[in-house]
């Protein structure tokens, strides 16, 4: 299996229409930098680190098929070694999550792709020789269409902003996904295996994670291919990293996310279900609205003003007080003999 990314694919994810919406919210997440004001700067430091811990959580979900606490990957990532009452494995998982980040962390400058295979060893995946050598040429594709692009850009307002140019970075990201997940879910990938993912967001299992509020079917212990999602435990972490090597605020694939990639790709027996343009657009269609909920979020919490929140929270319960009383008394007839009340 040879990787490849195909222009016609590029363009035809960048003109999609789920795309453009999406590249309109991340255009407008981009435009508020440089960012000036104090409050905008700590909001950024805060949501850069709450991203960091549910990255790492997500990860960590996917390698040990169990609920990790929030709070238990936010020890981690503050520099826990240990938790009392909790498991050492979920713990040392959590550690190696954040050993995997951090080995990826400088790919986005340096450009060298021996650091993602890097993180992705501190994972503990269990891919074969086949799979390896697939996973890091295809990042070697990836990194060398990015050069290629940035060199095309000089002297053409390669800083230049705005929707067209998010779309067009947003198609190498769905590109490089689609072909990663390829590579991941091969049939020969794992020898007398069988790949199948079409139920994996079937209330079938024996267990469940909430991510974001919403409870996933997991089925930690009844997963009809439990390992497969182990392997694909590194792709959550490449991509974050991959959208700032190209320049795009960061995304958090969650279990539920990669559950969904997942599903898209075989059917029960294991044949695949969409191929060639069809499988990047079916990619496409769940990265989509997941960039634009991921963004939205994010440019939210940067124009966060805790003041006026409050202030605002204020004059709601006394608007609510206000129509509390006077549903109360609506039903006591207005006494005709009452006497003004000069204020």
């Amino acid at each position: 299996m040879t990787f490849h990314i195909e222009a016609g694919d590029l363009a035809k994810v960048d003109m999609l229409p789920q795309v453009r919406e999406a590249c309109e919210i991340g255009a407008r997440l981009v435009a508020l930098w440089p960012l000036k004001e104090a409050l905008q700067l700590a909001n950024d430091v805060r949501y850069c680190e709450t991203l960091q811990v549910r990255v790492i959580r997500s990860v960590a979900q996917l390698l040990i098929q169990n609920e990790v606490p929030v709070a238990d990957a936010e020890f981690v990532y503050d520099g826990a070694l240990s938790i009392p009452g909790r498991p050492q494995e979920e713990v040392d998982t959590l550690l190696n999550v954040v050993e995997g980040w951090e080995q990826m962390s400088n790919y986005s400058e340096t450009g060298e792709t021996t650091q993602i295979m890097a993180g992705a060893g501190d994972l503990k995946v269990d891919w074969d020789e086949a799979t390896v050598t697939r996973f890091s040429e295809a990042l070697e594709t990836i990194e060398a269409t990015i050069v290629t692009a940035r060199d095309q850009a000089c002297g053409k307002g390669a800083a230049e902003e705005g929707v067209e140019s998010m779309s067009q970075r947003f198609s190498l990201l769905v590109v490089a996904c689609a072909g990663l997940l390829d590579i991941l879910t091969a049939t020969d990938a794992v020898p007398g295996e069988r790949i199948s993912v079409a139920s994996l967001s079937r209330d079938t299992t024996t267990g469940t994670a909430t991510v974001d509020g919403q409870s996933v079917a997991l089925g930690y212990e009844g997963f009809p291919n439990p390992s497969l999602m182990r392997r694909c435990a590194p792709l959550p972490l490449y991509i974050n990293e991959l959208c700032e090597r190209i320049s795009m605020p960061r995304l958090v694939v969650q279990p539920a996310d990669l559950i969904s990639l997942l599903s898209v790709r075989t059917n029960e027996s294991g044949a695949a279900l969409n191929t060639g343009i069809d499988n990047v657009e079916a990619v496409a269609d769940i990265l989509a609205p997941l960039g634009a909920r991921e963004w939205s979020r994010h440019y939210d919490e940067l124009l966060f003003d805790p003041d006026a929140a409050k202030q605002e929270a204020k004059e709601k319960e006394e608007k609510a007080k206000k129509a509390r009383l006077a549903a109360k008394f609506a039903d006591i007839p207005e006494d005709p003999n009452k006497k003004p009340v000069e204020l």
